[in-house]
């Protein structure tokens, strides 16, 4: 029985066929190519109609609720709502208004 010893071996460089997995890679990126066109929109082919302002749309005159409450509590124990001084009873009056 005969051994091979490593230094026989150095001098040849093992090499790997990478073709295979090429085309494996570029049928893939073919398909999704594919794909990707055929799901796609044009733009103005979707029937949308969106509304128009009118006159007494102003969210500000409709008496709705404001969308956010900004509450601080600055280190000098001082309490604002939405950047105005204010004490702690208007917040709790001010609390169930809002979560309405």
């Amino acid at each position: 029985m005969r051994f091979h010893s490593r230094n026989q071996n150095l001098g040849e460089i093992p090499e790997v066929d990478i073709t295979p997995m090429l085309n494996v890679v570029m049928v893939v990126l073919a398909f999704f190519v594919i794909v990707s066109t055929t799901l796609t929109t044009p733009p103005g082919e979707l029937p949308i109609s969106l509304p128009t302002p009118s006159e007494g749309d102003d969210p500000e005159s409709t008496g709705d609720p404001p969308i956010a409450l900004r509450v601080n509590l600055e280190a000098n124990d001082v309490l604002t709502i939405d950047g105005k001084p204010t004490d702690r009873a208007t917040l709790i009056a001010k609390l169930p208004e809002f979560c309405k």
